[in-house]
């Protein structure tokens, strides 16, 4: 049985050891059916057995700043990492030099949002 609960600044997950991690280490968590994978900032990933919609619910409602954002079915990413974006591709370009896409139907949401949050 997996333990997690949130406070404002992190997460906590109970995997094979009980573990706290900061929402602004996670640089993107990558949904893989009912798993996800946590992508940290020190370049470890963490395997969580819940799926990325559960996961990004329990952060939505723990983050006291919302920061995190769903580009695609299967990436839910951290804003304060997200480098550059190149919106003729929908690509975005990470802290940690990963490139995502950018869904078609999230596009102009997340336009909009990065636009709103650089103003």
């Amino acid at each position: 049985m997996t333990f997690q609960t949130t406070t404002k600044n992190s997460l906590y997950i109970r995997n094979k050891n009980k573990e706290s991690i900061e929402y602004m280490d996670i640089i993107y968590i990558e949904g893989a059916t009912n798993y996800s994978i946590i992508h940290l900032l020190n370049g470890q990933k963490v395997l969580y057995a819940r799926t990325l919609k559960y996961l990004s619910n329990k952060i939505a409602q723990g983050c006291s700043k919302n920061r995190f954002f769903r580009i695609h079915r299967s990436f839910y990413v951290n804003l304060e990492h997200l480098h550059k974006y190149a919106p003729w591709t929908r690509t975005v370009e990470l802290s940690n030099g990963h490139n995502l896409q950018v869904a078609r139907r999230k596009k102009s949401l997340f336009e909009q949002r990065v636009v709103l949050e650089n103003c």
